[in-house]
Order: structure tokens, then C-alpha cells, then sequence
């Protein structure tokens, strides 16, 4: 492109101070291509701990451009660099370390926090719903507290959004504006929005053909069975109930259903054609028995089967899932052909026809799954003629594994309300409150566990590699940098089974070391009282309604439920807390 058009790259820089410091020192070196990033000690040339730990991918384009301009390339050009100031223009704690930050400053240990200064947040608490829970309370004691501000102005970056969207929908209730406006809720309502989904979360359709493909290619336990029949376009398609889904669970208990559909399908782990009992199969065939014969007595019904009684509100229940057990069967028996790519598509839709509905207003959702489904014989055309190569189902699931994964929708952003999304979409972004969510060390450490097996290059990289790690460390700095006025952070602090404390994660205590080491001495008693807050396991604990107990004047909570619930457990004599704040 650049020998026909003029190409401009314009880079966002996390601090031109540490930058500028690293250029020095890489045009102070001899030229070393090929750099190995073991090698590398651009780090030496920063004075900030987090531009250290998190700053390695701006480090290296650093060093990278640097030796391009010694060879004789023009080099970039620092553009609207804004002012640092003095550190003593920074009147709060999450200012003063942005200061620190973009001007490369160490931390001086000399800030004296202010008896309101609410800007940098710390929640510890008991597993991850607890967590959506402290962040939801704490999202509505800033709007409460500032009249200006709005939920427009509040995003929630996740690292591990997949696992905590189900949460936040369950914790923060149903959005202001989502349909479900009459439904009253013990906490007052916010308007929010989960973007950034994979297909699997975005289409439950999508999610549904996954289920099958995985269901059909493994055993049929009883935990996988009654999960896929309790998916919303299965049940609507085959008619279950939440009756029928719970008479199904009692009588795979009943029956002693194991695995395995039938004898044909059990015949893929090595066992005898004549070996059915425990299957779906022998249940079902008990069941209709049952439904035909009396099971008074202790004989064997024709047959040699041993009826199963079944009452009369739930003989359709047996029907329908003899029904499933058959389409199911059929499906799997068909799945071990092999066929090509263009065959695997009529084989998937004909089959999402069988065991998948929606209603009307869902209908979008199975065309989004017919076009996923035909891009794979699309992409089979080779010279304008299908593949002859056939694929098993191993292969199809492999090909699929791709577009389920991935989300190749526009990001739904700026939609109005609070944004909740992963680390990647809203870089560098302003809010005047940036949340972080989930800062554990399972969430952040995504890439620390080793290359793959098959990527030669990662046993030796060099400099300007990909390195997930290293960019999710910088995406918290951007995240951090972002944040206008309230920086608030959720972290899992202890175990939600047996109450043991959880050390930090990396990315968290390196953040918690930065906001100790700016403190001054006579402020360091304040951290854990007013910074770092650790949330009660229960939210009916009463001191989630004692003034003061959690951080702030007044009561933490916004849950009047669980008000009700601290009140019960006071056993109606004289507590030592009170109904003061935001219930």
C-alpha cells in the first residue's frame, strides 16, 4: 500500500515518559536484530511498576521502531502529548496514580488520602456471584451519591466474560427497558447491557446444535441428557414441561439409567449388543411398559421387562421421551457415516429441524444457524466444484468449533445504559467509572500455562510476538488509564466452600502493591478500612446494614430482602445495627 498511498499508523501511548525513555536506551544500544524477547531489557529503562508488569507490548513496538529508524526509516512522531503537571495537581488517589503512570513516576509514598476520596474501590469477596452482587451495590451507591452521574457513564470490563454474564444477569436483575418492566425486584433496577458474547451465549439455537453434537458424540450420561432436554428450543420442539423434565429425572433415579442411548450406541465402547439394561433404552421400554400393564405385582411384564410404574398426569411425559430417545438414536446412528462437506450440511439442518423450535419471534435464530451451517460447504468449493473428501463428525465439530468460539457480529455497544464487556472491544475509552470484574488469578492468567505443542515459534519468541498474557496485562493499564473518576475493582478474597482466604492474583496484588507504595504512612491504615473492603459471604450479614461496617456513612446494601433476612436473624431482640442509607 505505502508504495501507492502515503500510510499514517497512529499508536495510543500509555505513558510518551516511559516511551521516551525506552527509545533512548534503544538507540544507545548496537542494532541486535532478531531480538529474542528473553533477551530484551527495555524494562530496566521504566520507572513505574505497572508500566514494568503491564506495559510489555508498548515496550517492545517501542524497541521495534526504534531499530527501524536506525536503519535508516523515518521515526514516529509524538503527537498532542498532554501535559503531566506536578503529582501535587492530583486531588485523588486515582489521579495521582494516572499521573504517576503516564509521567513514569515511581510511586513517592506521599499521598494523603482524603476522608471522601471513594476513587479507587477494592472488593473482596466470596466467590463470583458475590462479586456481581458487591459491584451492583457499588454501582448504586455512585449513582446515588452523584446526581450527574448516569449509567451511561459506567462501563464493566471482564476478562472472563463468558463466565460471569449468566451471574451479572442473575445479580443485577433484568435491564431497565428489556420488557420485563413489571417485575419488582429487591434492589433497585439498573439499565446494562452484555456485549462481547460468543455465539454460543448470543444464539441459544447456536448453543443448542453444539449441545447436540456433544451430546451425541459421548456417552448420554444422565447429567448430559436432562441438560440438553432442558434446552429452551428442545423443550419447545418436543413439548417437556418443567413436570416432565423433573418426572424424567425421577425415573432415570428409578430405572438406573447410566449412559448409553441403546445397544447399538453402546457398541462404540466395546460392549455386547445383548448388554442393555441401564441405557435410556431399557428405561424407556420399562416406562411404556409400565403405562400398558399394572406393576402391582413383582413379575417380569411380557418381554422379560419389569414395568416401571408411571401415573397418569405423566404418561405423556413417557411418550415424549421415548420420543427424544428415538430421534436421538437415529441421529447418532446416522452421525458415524461419513459423508462430504455439502452432505454434512443437509445431515445438520435436517437434524436442528428434528429436535429444535422456536417461536415466531425467535425465527432470525435458526436462519443465523442455516447461514453458519452453509459456510462450511461454501468453503468446500474448490474450482467451482464440492470437496469428494468425506469428513467424520469429529471433523465437523472441529470446523464448527471455530464459529461457535469466536463472535463475528458487530460488538452491541452504546446501546444507553452500563456496558458490560470483555477487556478487548472498549480500549482506551473513556469512562468516569471503569469497573473491573473478576480480577482473579484464573481469569487473568489466560496464556501463562505454555505454547502449544504445534507453535514452534513460541518456544523462542521474539520481540513483537503475540503474547495474550502480556496484552490482557495491557489492557488493564488502558482499562486503569481510562477511568475518569472511580476506578472499582471485584476479586475473589475467599474460598466459597470452605472459607479459606484467596491470595491475590498477579495482576491484583500488582495493582494493590501501586496503590500501597502511593500512600502516604499516616494514610496506609486507611486501605483496607476504606479501599480494600472485604464483603461478608451472606448479604443478609448485618454488617451489610451497620453503618460505617463496609466503607462509607452509611449502609452498604441495597437489597431490602436480605434487610428482612438480617432481621430474622436478629431474632427480633435489640441489634447493633440499623436501617440507615440506601434500603
Amino acid at each position: 500500500m505505502s508504495a501507492h498511498r502515503d500510510v499514517h499508523v497512529f499508536l495510543l501511548d500509555p505513558s510518551p515518559a516511559a516511551t521516551a525513555r525506552v527509545r533512548e536506551a534503544a538507540l544507545a544500544t548496537p542494532p541486535q536484530p532478531d531480538l529474542l524477547r528473553a533477551d530484551d531489557r527495555s524494562d530496566d529503562a521504566v520507572l513505574h511498576p505497572l508500566l514494568r508488569s503491564w506495559g510489555r507490548p508498548c515496550r517492545e513496538r517501542t524497541v521495534l521502531l526504534t531499530a527501524a529508524e536506525k536503519r535508516g526509516m523515518p521515526g514516529p512522531r509524538v503527537l498532542d502529548a498532554p501535559e503531566s503537571g506536578s503529582s501535587a495537581s492530583a486531588t485523588s488517589l486515582l489521579a495521582r496514580i494516572q499521573h504517576d503512570l503516564r509521567a513514569d513516576t515511581a510511586p513517592a509514598g506521599d499521598f494523603v488520602l482524603r476522608p471522601d476520596d471513594r476513587s479507587v474501590q477494592v472488593y473482596s469477596c466470596h466467590g463470583e456471584a458475590r462479586q456481581v452482587e458487591a459491584l451492583r451495590d457499588a454501582i448504586l451507591h455512585l449513582l446515588a451519591d452523584d446526581p450527574r452521574l448516569s449509567e451511561d457513564d459506567v462501563v464493566v470490563l471482564c476478562p472472563a466474560i463468558e463466565r460471569f454474564a449468566p451471574l451479572v444477569e442473575a445479580g443485577f436483575g433484568s435491564s431497565v427497558g428489556s420488557g420485563d418492566d413489571a417485575a419488582s425486584g429487591a434492589t433497585p433496577r439498573l439499565l446494562y447491557h452484555v456485549t462481547d458474547r460468543s455465539l454460543r451465549q448470543a444464539y441459544p439455537v447456536v448453543a443448542a446444535l453444539d449441545a447436540l453434537l456433544e451430546l451425541i458424540s459421548g456417552r448420554c450420561t444422565v447429567p448430559e441428557m436432562l441438560d440438553f432436554l432442558s434446552l429452551a428450543a428442545v423443550r419447545e420442539r418436543l413439548g417437556l414441561d418443567d413436570d416432565s423434565l423433573a418426572a424424567i429425572g425421577d425415573w432415570a433415579v428409578s430405572a438406573n439409567v447410566r449412559w448409553g442411548l441403546d445397544a447399538e450406541h453402546r457398541a462404540s465402547w466395546g460392549l455386547p449388543p445383548e448388554h442393555t439394561a441401564n441405557s435410556w433404552r431399557a428405561a424407556v421400554d420399562r416406562l411404556l411398559m409400565g403405562v400398558a400393564v399394572s406393576d402391582d405385582g413383582i413379575d417380569l411384564a411380557p418381554g422379560g421387562v419389569a414395568a416401571l410404574g408411571v401415573e397418569g398426569d405423566h404418561i405423556a411425559a413417557a411418550g415424549l421421551l421415548a420420543d427424544a430417545v428415538m430421534r436421538l438414536s437415529a441421529i447418532t446412528a446416522d452421525s458415524k457415516r461419513a459423508r462430504t462437506a455439502r452432505e454434512w450440511c443437509g445431515a445438520l439442518t435436517e437434524w436442528t429441524e428434528q429436535l429444535f423450535a422456536v417461536d415466531a419471534s425467535q425465527e432470525w435464530q435458526f436462519e443465523k444457524l442455516r447461514r453458519m451451517i452453509a459456510d462450511i460447504g461454501d468453503l468446500s468449493i474448490v474450482d467451482d466444484e464440492p470437496s469428494p473428501v468425506e469428513l467424520t463428525l469429529a471433523d465437523v465439530r472441529r470446523l464448527l468449533a471455530d464459529r461457535l468460539q469466536g463472535d463475528p457480529r458487530r460488538p452491541d455497544l452504546f446501546r444507553g445504559g452500563i456496558t458490560i464487556s470483555s477487556l478487548t472491544p472498549l480500549r482506551w475509552i473513556p469512562f468516569r467509572v471503569v469497573c473491573l470484574l473478576g480480577l482473579d488469578e484464573a481469569a487473568t492468567a489466560s496464556g501463562s500455562a505454555g505454547p502449544d505443542g504445534d507453535d514452534l515459534t513460541a518456544t523462542a519468541p521474539r520481540l513483537g510476538d503475540g503474547d495474550t498474557r502480556s496484552e490482557a496485562r495491557q489492557s488493564l493499564l488502558e482499562a486503569v488509564l481510562a477511568a475518569g473518576e472511580h476506578l472499582v475493582v471485584t476479586r475473589t478474597g475467599h474460598d466459597v466452600r470452605n472459607n479459606r482466604e484467596v491470595p491475590y492474583g498477579v495482576a491484583a496484588a500488582e495493582l494493590r502493591d501501586v496503590v500501597v507504595a502511593t500512600l502516604a504512612p499516616g494514610s496506609l491504615g486507611d486501605y483496607h478500612r476504606r479501599i480494600d473492603t472485604s464483603v461478608p459471604r451472606q448479604p443478609f450479614d448485618a454488617r451489610c446494614f451497620t453503618p460505617g461496617a463496609l466503607g462509607g456513612p452509611g449502609a452498604w446494601s441495597f437489597d431490602s430482602d436480605a434487610l428482612e433476612g438480617a432481621r430474622a436473624r436478629a431474632g427480633g431482640s435489640a441489634a447493633p445495627w440499623r436501617r440507615t442509607g440506601p434500603c
